[in-house]
């Protein structure tokens, strides 16, 4: 009966170690945007 209760506490803190590259891609996405719209401005 222990088994089941310590299964769920594994899955989440291995969901949250995704989570630091999951938002250090986003804010690429978004410095991306940001640099062409700069070079459209600039253009």
């Amino acid at each position: 009966m222990m088994s089941p209760m310590i299964t769920p506490r594994i899955k989440p803190s291995s969901f949250w170690r995704h989570q630091p590259g999951a938002d250090l891609f986003v804010q690429d996405q978004r410095q991306a945007k940001l640099g062409g719209f700069i070079m459209a401005m600039a253009a």
